[in-house]
C-alpha cells in the first residue's frame, strides 16, 4: 500500500480537516508496521525531544511565523536518527513536528488556521513522498 497516495488522494476532501488527515496518515503508517505503534512511539520521542524542532519552534514564538514544510523537513534532514530514514518516517516526523508546533505555539498565538496546517501536512507528505526510491 502506498500511504502517500491514500491520503494525498483523501487530502483533496474539502471536509477533511487537518487533526483527521493527520490521523489518518499516523494510522496508516501503524497498520505498515502490522500494527506495532514502538516506530511510531520511537519518532514522536525524537521529536519531542529534539533541540533542532526545539530551535524551530522557539524562533517561530519569537518571530511569530508559521514555519514553512521546507522548514521543518530540512530541519529533520540534520538529525542524524532521520538521514538515512525512509520517506514515510520523514513524512511522521515532520507531522509530530508540525503537530508539536501546533500545540506550543499556534493554539495560543493563532498564527494560521485549520487549513493552513492543512495545507503544510500536505506539503511534507508531497515533498517525502518525492524521497521514495521506485
Amino acid at each position: 500500500m502506498d500511504i502517500f497516495k491514500t491520503v494525498l488522494d483523501i487530502s483533496k476532501d474539502t471536509e477533511l480537516n487537518y487533526s483527521n488527515l493527520a490521523y489518518k496518515f499516523s494510522q496508516l503508517f501503524v497498520q505498515t508496521t502490522n500494527g506495532d505503534n514502538s516506530k511510531f512511539l520511537k519518532i514522536h520521542r525524537k521529536i519531542m525531544t529534539s533541540s533542532k524542532v526545539s530551535n524551530l519552534i522557539y524562533k517561530s514564538s519569537k518571530g511569530s511565523f508559521a514555519p514553512t514544510a521546507n522548514e521543518y523537513l530540512g530541519g529533520l534532514h540534520s538529525i542524524p536518527f532521520f538521514i538515512f530514514s525512509k520517506p514515510e518516517t520523514i513524512a511522521l516526523a515532520g507531522l509530530i513536528s508540525l503537530e508539536r508546533w501546533n500545540q506550543e505555539v499556534n493554539i495560543k498565538r493563532q498564527l494560521v488556521d485549520d487549513g493552513d496546517l492543512k495545507n503544510t501536512l500536505v506539503q511534507i507528505l508531497r515533498q517525502s513522498s518525492n524521497l521514495k526510491m521506485y
